[in-house]
Parts: structure tokens; sequence; C-alpha cells
């Protein structure tokens, strides 16, 4: 099994900023990662510094150029060029083919770049030795290995590239969303045909697992127990994170998560919710969403610099999840959010 990310380089010092991949290649390090962890690079690995790549490469953290596998991809299945018009998505739809063809169809473990981790990835999914697996209905971690889900997967996606029938009824009415963005949608779109079968309930039954909260989105803590307690308590100890007696593996740090992160500060500094619980940071459908939208704008005029408010302009940092990475893991900001007053959901934690 191979463990990788793959990712597009337009401006290194922006993605770095964004990703904080210091601090996560720095995590895997820290946890005594037993073999090569894989960047691959499908385009712009010549805006990566040098020094960056020499750096991590010594510590077992290969960052490599994939761009000649992506090229030979495009010239094999020629349909694959209408993503090229696409390329907030191209990479993300791309991922898998290039995975499977970069290691020769080897079992690979695709993770999200926002995935920081606090064992081993290789300890704990090496010993799986079934099929594919996603967190439920998540893809930020994907393990595929059967040349019938690469198929699969290439099938849907030049269904989703040519408006074909395989993808044409695609919805997710949770948030209004009709037509497929991301290979995410895609994967849990084929599940839900049958197109392909999901072992994931499966792996995480197996010893590995044991006695770990294992979560797709931080949002929602409850969700990484098989069996989830009525109320939670969180306590870190050294490096280590635990709800209740379940240690963290972890933590998927995406969007919406780091935003809620973000908005701790952003309420702080205006002084608008003390000791108030924070609102979710995703719209709902049918609900007012005046203060989510309010903090998301502040949060926009902080990063592009548009705000003459002081307090607000030194928490810059704090938007990006450099600096929430920083407060979360090394500060207190994990053990303030993860609080019954403050945190989006009432009667969560004890």
């Amino acid at each position: 099994m191979k463990c990788a990310v793959v990712l597009m380089v337009r401006d290194f010092a922006e993605l770095d900023e964004a990703y904080a991949f210091d601090y996560t290649f720095q995590s895997l390090v820290n946890c005594g990662i037993s073999e090569l962890y894989y960047v691959l690079i499908a385009e712009g690995f010549r805006n990566i510094p040098r020094s960056f790549v020499r750096r991590w490469r010594t510590e077992g953290i290969h960052i490599l150029d994939c761009a000649p596998v992506v090229q030979s991809l495009l010239a094999d299945y020629p349909l694959l060029q209408a993503l090229s018009a696409k390329r907030v998505f191209k990479v993300t739809f791309l991922r898998h083919l290039i995975l499977e063809r970069f290691f020769g169809g080897e079992a690979v473990l695709s993770v999200d770049a926002d995935v920081v981790w606090r064992v081993d990835p290789y300890q704990l999914f090496g010993q799986w030795d079934g099929g594919f697996i996603a967190w439920s209905t998540s893809g930020f971690l994907t393990y595929a290995r059967s040349p019938d889900w690469f198929r699969a997967y290439r099938a849907g996606l030049e269904s989703v590239i040519s408006g074909g029938e395989l993808t044409s009824d695609f919805k997710q009415a949770k948030f209004g969303v009709t037509r497929i963005l991301h290979d995410q949608h895609l994967i849990q779109h084929l599940v839900a045909k049958g197109v392909m079968m999901n072992e994931w309930q499966t792996c995480w039954s197996t010893p590995a697992f044991r006695g770990l909260c294992v979560m797709a989105n931080p949002l929602a803590p409850k969700s990484g127990f098989r069996m989830p307690p009525e109320r939670i308590i969180f306590r870190r100890e050294g490096r280590a994170e635990y709800f209740n007696e379940a240690f963290v593996p972890f933590w998927h740090m995406q969007t919406g998560f780091s935003n809620l992160c973000s908005f701790f500060f952003i309420a702080a500094a205006l002084n608008a919710a003390k000791d108030g619980r924070l609102p979710f940071p995703l719209a709902k459908s049918g609900e007012d969403n005046l203060k989510t939208a309010l903090l998301h704008r502040i949060r926009d005029l902080i990063v592009e610099n548009k705000t003459s408010e002081r307090r607000l302009k030194e928490i810059r940092p704090l938007m990006f999840r450099r600096g929430v990475y920083k407060e979360f893991f090394e500060g207190a900001l994990a053990e303030r959010l993860f609080t019954d007053p403050v945190w989006w959901e009432p009667g969560v934690f004890n």
C-alpha cells in the first residue's frame, strides 16, 4: 500500500499558507512514519522551492513531479481533455487515475491535503486487505486496489464530462447541488447506484480501529464513534487528543471546520459572541443565515486585507490553516472550542 496526496501548485506561498505543509509534514514525522509518504504534483512542480523538496525528502516525504503521468492519461483518454477547461476540479477528478498509473495499480490510500495525522497511516491502514473504502459518505481518505474499481471510476468520470446517463441523476438535496462537482460527489454517487461497494464499515470494525474516534469532519465529533455516546469530553495529553477515552488518529481539518476555528477569533475580536455559541459555518436551506453570512463576509474582508479595523487586521493569520493549526494543536483553541457554551450545536459536550 502507498499513501499519497495529489496537488496542483500555482503559487506555492499561497498554497503553503492555506495548507501549512510544514506543520502537516512534521506531524507525520512525529508519528514515526514507517514508509514513504508521497506528495505528487500534477502541475506546477517548478513552483516549489527545491530546498523545500530536499528537506522533506530526508524525512521520508517525497514530493514528486507527476505531470508526465497526467499527460499520458490525457493522451490515452482524450475525453479527459475537457477537464482542462475546469482547472479548479482538474486534479480533484483525476487524482485516482493518476495514482493508479503512477503506482502501477498497487493499492493506494488517497489523502486530502488537509489531513493532519496523529498516527502512522501505514500502521492504521496497512493491515487492511479488503476492497475499496472511504469514510461513510466522504472521500477525504480513499483506499482502492481493484482494477475494476478504477475502471468504474473512469466510466463515471467520462459520464460526468459527456453528460452521460450514469451520472445524470445525481442530486445532493441537503446542499441543493444537482451536478457532480468533484471526485467525492462522483464516488458517493457510484456507491449509491451500486457500481462500487464501500467496505468502510467492515474496515472500521477491525482491531486497528478499536478505541479510536475516526471523524470525517470535526464539526460532527460524535460521528467518529461506532456507538456515539450521549455527551463527550475533549482532552489533550501531549501530542495526543481524545474524545472521552477514544484517541483521535487524524484530524480532517476541512474548510468548514477550519472556518469555524477562524470564526472563534473573529467573534472574540468583535465582542459579538462573547460566551455565546458560534454559528454553524455552512448555510442551511430555509434558515436565517444572517450571522453566518456576516462572519463569512468579514472573513473574506480580512483575507483580502480590505478591513481597516485594527483588531481584525491583527488576526489575519488565523484565517488560514497555518494560523489555525498553531492555535488548535499547540495553543488552547481546541479546549476552548470543544465546550458546550461555545460549540455550534448544543448537547454535544459535557
